[in-house]
């Protein structure tokens, strides 16, 4: 049921970073700005990376081990949102402002999204 929902999310998500590129960096330099912006994100990615742990959490080898990981790295993500100071999220945001960066960030979004849908809908 994740990789149902997290499929095409990742894929849409990966798509709109690689054609609008020029347009997310200007996100990411707005939220720079202000980092109690991630406040909110921080609680969602926890909440998020919670509901992942909860329907898997063990270490296989299979595809399902990817639902674990994303769970721990949501998890961590937002609990660094809440705990680190705002200058250091910036920061690390900051690194990814490139369009070069969102375009490969993209591909790397599509090409999961693709994986996940193939095995929630296909397989």
């Amino acid at each position: 049921m994740i990789f149902a929902l997290m499929g095409p999310i990742y894929a849409v998500m990966g798509l709109s970073l690689m054609v609008y590129s020029g347009q997310w960096s200007k996100v990411i330099k707005m939220y720079k700005d202000n980092h109690l912006v991630f406040l909110p994100f921080g609680f969602l990615a926890m909440l998020i990376g919670i509901v992942f742990l909860n329907m898997y959490r063990e270490w296989t080898s299979d595809v399902y081990v990817i639902a674990t990981l994303f769970g721990w790295l949501a998890f961590l993500k937002g609990a660094l949102y809440m705990l680190v100071p705002g200058k250091m999220i910036t920061g690390w945001i900051g690194k990814f402002e490139s369009k070069g960066c969102l375009q490969v960030m993209g591909l790397i979004c599509l090409a999961l999204g693709t994986l996940l849908s193939y095995h929630a809908y296909l397989a």
